[in-house]
Parts: C-alpha cells; sequence; structure tokens
C-alpha cells in the first residue's frame, strides 16, 4: 500500500527494507558462507506500528513513541499496510460488503424508478446484497447475480 494513502493512519511494516551496504558480514556456517545483514537493521518497524503523519515526495513524516521524525529513506516503499485493517480482516471484508450493497442499490434504484413510472405505482422494489426482488402484490419474481437472461430468445 502507498504511504500516502495511510496519512493519519497507523502502519506496519510487512516486508525487511533494503540493505544499502555493498558487502554484508560474512558469516561461516557448516563450511559454506552465510550473508546476513546487521541485526535488527532491516527488520525496524516491523514489529511496532508507526503514525503516518505527512508524505511529500520522497519525504514521510511519522511519529513514533510519541516523537515526530522523518523516516529514513530506505523504508520508503510499498512494504507498509494499515495497522488496524491487518490486524481485523474482517472489518475490511465488512466494508467491502457494505460498499458492494451500496453499489448494488444503486444500480436497481433506475429499475425500480421505471417499474413505478411506467409498469405499476403499486410495485415494490427491495435490494439486499446481491438480489434483487421485485413485489407486485401477490406476485413476486427475484433476480439474482447468477440468473442472466438470455436475448436471444
Amino acid at each position: 500500500m502507498y504511504l500516502k494513502d495511510m496519512v493519519g493512519k497507523l502502519a506496519i511494516r510487512t516486508a525487511e527494507a533494503f540493505n544499502p551496504e555493498p558487502f554484508p558480514p560474512v558469516h561461516l556456517n557448516f563450511g559454506f558462507p552465510v550473508f546476513s545483514p546487521k541485526p535488527g537493521s532491516t527488520r525496524k518497524y516491523m514489529d511496532e506500528p508507526v503514525k503516518i503523519i505527512n508524505v511529500k515526495e520522497d519525504q514521510v513524516v511519522i511519529e513514533e513513541h510519541g516523537e515526530r521524525k522523518l523516516l529514513e529513506r530506505r523504508y520508503i516503499d510499498n512494504h507498509w499496510v494499515d495497522y488496524d485493517k491487518f490486524l481485523h480482516p474482517e472489518k475490511e471484508e465488512q466494508e467491502k460488503l457494505e460498499d458492494m450493497a451500496k453499489e448494488i442499490k444503486a444500480a436497481a434504484e433506475p429499475l425500480r424508478r421505471f417499474l413505478e413510472k411506467y409498469y405499476d405505482p403499486t410495485v415494490e422494489v427491495v435490494v439486499d446484497t446481491g438480489v434483487v426482488t421485485v413485489k407486485r402484490g401477490e406476485y413476486m419474481t427475484i433476480f439474482q447475480k447468477e440468473e442472466v437472461p438470455e436475448e436471444n430468445e
């Protein structure tokens, strides 16, 4: 996620930062070299969230432990997520469902107006998530996403 989209929110890193050192220290382990960055240097901001205060081009202001400071350039990348959405993904799913329901209602509104104006003013159109129900007295027709009328008939 882009840092500009998270201004005013708590954010946390999901991946280590690129280590700009050309030659990281070499440790011998079981006879073959293992390259590793300085301990803890690239994992910064992965354990505790920080608040993104402002973003201007290549400068990012964060608030960490109540203190505002500039984010180091090597941490300015797309490996940041909204901490609240990361902890509670069900809220994000609920928001997606609510947005989808709003879109369906907005799409069904012209149908409702058309049926009331040209067909019968006693027609009632009920929109639920993924289902549009048209009621007229004792008759009821249900239009669902899965049902697609064939145009060849």
